[in-house]
């Protein structure tokens, strides 16, 4: 698999379909993918020498771009002849330190003379790196899409078909629109796969050479190539006869295999939407699971809280007491059947409560014609074709009053980690990766690798500051974004939901300022808001939408007025989203300052403060509390702003813990599903 020799790439071989990789080429899976001891080996191994002289590459790639111009501005016939130099020593030699570096370098010089940019050293340190499967840590701002491109290109030139997967459907196309004149001007083709693609446009789109999509829309279609490859007889919970879902008419196999992805926003991707399995399922009628519904959410309307049970916010939890379930027991005896089981009782009732007491509309899902639609916690928009498992999506619906949605089986299950453990080359870039560089090098065997930025920074940083509840939060926000406002300044608020951006909105609307709205149910507008939030003295409330890849330009006069400010009013589970937040302004040396404001009540805050973790420490702080000393302290804002970063800090170590903890325990039961379907004989 390995060429032999000295190089910056670990001279590695590029895996593409055909007589030596065959028709669907894929990693085969090992038993030790979980814990990534496997990959760990096979990907660092053979590059471990290697990472020092990526900086010396980098300037030379630099500087050879800059003679790329000049010659090709001179003469433009070499515009046709060096690609295909390229592409036939990158086919017939591998990855090679001087290939890579041509390659790069010839790149630039065609985005400076397509798009007007000129490729930055870091840049080219970040492809270079990508090259290398890395994950590099690029700040917001710095080019991370161009990087991508071009290492996407350099491994399409190779011969190798290349997944770029981002976070969502606006960026795979917003991507490539920009970027198909560059890969065309390469001899290259590029195509976006979209969800709200049909199924016979995405395998259209699977052939080309660059294909842009969400890490979800490849999982599923590869979910589908999987049991249309398996023999259905071998596999005892499918039925032989049953449809696949989202299955073209043809039968054909949607990718082409899994050669080589370039993950944008990897830990998103890697890390936050790894807790979640993707699981395929087709429809199944049950007339009588309406009535079970029911008799749970009586049930579970039956019950008071805190005494029979807790709502853990910080946990994203409902756990019945025991006082509660001998209750249930009770009550359960006048349904009978299955509700005389212990277990069963209890499962129904927690989804039932979760339904009823945890997941808020506006915040958690959305209603939109008659259908319960999730919005993502990570990405803030809507999750079509989503849902809940174990009957919960049908509980939220009913509890919304509206119509039952269709019973399912699931037929095929997947985590994040178990497939990109099967891509033969695999890297990856975000603005936000050190804080879990132990747990990506352990689950996916990469190294987080730290690019510098281009300018120095000039963000400025405001303290920290904590509020009681919603009300005086907004209200203290309306009269902060206004006075930044009438400097001239434009202003990026930050919210937690739906909600909250709305209700927002109304305190501003309130007091004669209307403001712009940017969440998951304006969606359809977001490329106009986001080209105008850095007008000057505009204010934007925007929930996550508005956080990874988004790029706010700054409108005339906006520099000099001080830039963009990012008020974040967000309680974010990870500070990495928090440092994604902030990173909207301040971009390329620009101006631009931030402040994160946190509440109490209304967030789980206030659950780890008055019933949770920090109980036992204010208990134990109670008694300095009183002295005069300390109230005297209290009156300093640092005071107030050193508390409110630590209550932070306190919260989002302890949903980082608890974080990492349910990807280990998703990536288990995926590995106990394939083991007991035996998934992994059948693919091989």
């Amino acid at each position: 698999m390995y060429k032999i020799g000295s190089s910056i790439t670990g001279l590695r071989a590029v895996v593409a379909p055909g007589l030596v990789w065959g028709d669907y080429p894929e990693r085969p899976e090992s038993s030790l993918d979980v814990r990534g001891f496997a990959r760990l080996f096979d990907r660092v191994a053979p590059r471990t020498c290697a990472i020092a002289s990526i900086d010396v590459l980098a300037l030379q790639a630099h500087k050879l771009a800059d003679e790329y111009y000049e010659q090709i501005t001179k003469n433009p016939l070499l515009i046709g002849q060096i690609p295909a130099q390229l592409r036939a020593r990158l086919i017939r030699d591998g990855l090679t330190d001087q290939h890579c570096l041509k390659a790069l370098a010839w790149i630039g010089a065609r985005i400076r003379h397509f798009m007007g940019f000129e490729m930055h050293r870091n840049q080219f340190a970040c492809a270079l790196h990508l090259l290398n499967q890395s994950l590099a840590e690029m700040a917001t701002g710095e080019g991370k899409t161009l990087a991508a491109a071009s290492a996407a290109a350099v491994m399409a030139l190779a011969g190798a078909p290349v997944h770029v997967l981002t976070a969502n459907d606006y960026l795979a196309e917003r991507d490539c629109a920009q970027l198909t004149p560059l890969f065309v001007d390469l001899g290259l083709s590029v195509a976006s796969a979209l969800d709200s693609h049909s199924v016979e446009q995405r395998q259209k789109q699977y052939r080309a050479d660059v294909v842009y999509a969400t890490a979800k829309t490849v999982a599923f279609d590869y979910l589908r190539d999987r049991l249309k490859r398996a023999p259905r007889q071998a596999d005892a919970a499918i039925d032989e006869h049953a449809q696949i879902p989202g299955s073209n008419a043809t039968g054909e196999l949607m990718l082409r295999g899994l050669c080589c992805a370039i993950v944008d926003e990897a830990d998103s991707i890697l890390l936050d939407e790894a807790k979640t399995p993707l699981i395929i399922a087709d429809a199944k009628n049950d007339p009588s699971e309406r009535g079970r519904l029911w008799q749970a959410l009586d049930l579970a309307r039956s019950l008071n809280i805190d005494e029979h049970y807790r709502v853990l916010k910080a946990e994203r939890q409902v756990r019945i007491t025991p006082v509660g379930l001998l209750l249930l027991q009770q009550g359960a005896r006048q349904y009978g059947g299955a509700w005389l089981n212990a277990l069963h009782r209890q499962e129904m009732t927690t989804q039932a409560l979760t339904a009823l007491y945890l997941l808020i509309r506006d915040i958690d899902y959305v209603v939109r014609d008659d259908e319960i639609v999730i919005v993502d916690p990570t990405t803030g928009r809507m999750a079509e074709g989503r849902q809940w498992s174990m009957g919960l999506h049908a509980l939220v619906a009913l509890k919304e009053k509206l119509p039952l949605p269709v019973g399912s089986r699931t037929l095929a299950s997947l985590t994040f980690p178990r497939l990109f453990s099967r891509y033969h080359h695999l890297s990856g870039l975000s603005g936000t990766l050190t804080e879990d560089k132990h747990e990506l090098l352990r689950t996916y065997g990469l190294q987080v690798r730290t690019v510098p930025r281009h300018k120095p920074l000039q963000r400025i940083r405001f303290p920290a500051r904590c509020f009681k509840d919603r009300i005086t939060q907004f209200e203290a926000a309306k009269l902060r974004a206004l006075a930044l406002a009438e400097k001239g300044r434009p202003v990026l608020l930050a919210t937690d939901s739906v909600d909250d951006s709305n209700a927002l909105a109304q305190v501003f609307l309130a007091a004669g300022h209307p403001v712009t709205v940017l969440n998951a149910t304006q969606t359809a507008n977001e490329a106009q808001i986001i080209s105008q939030a850095g007008e000057y003295g505009r204010i934007t409330l925007a929930t996550q939408v508005a956080g990874r890849g988004t790029d706010i330009q700054l409108g005339a006069g906006v520099h000099e007025a001080g830039g963009l400010h990012v008020l974040n009013l967000q309680l974010n589970r990870s500070a990495r989203i928090d440092r994604q937040i902030e990173g909207r302004c301040a971009r390329q040396g620009d101006a631009g300052s931030s402040e994160h404001w946190i509440r109490i009540e209304q967030s789980a805050l206030h659950e780890m403060a008055v019933t949770g973790l920090l109980r036992p420490v204010l208990k134990l702080l109670a008694p300095i509390a009183k002295t005069p000393l300390l109230q005297a302290l209290r009156a300093a804002p640092w005071y107030r702003s050193v508390c409110a970063r630590v209550m932070l800090a306190s919260y989002q170590h302890y949903c980082r813990a608890e974080d990492a903890v349910n990807r280990r325990q998703v990536r288990k039961a995926d590995q106990d599903w394939s083991n007991r379907l035996h998934f992994a004989a059948l693919v091989e």
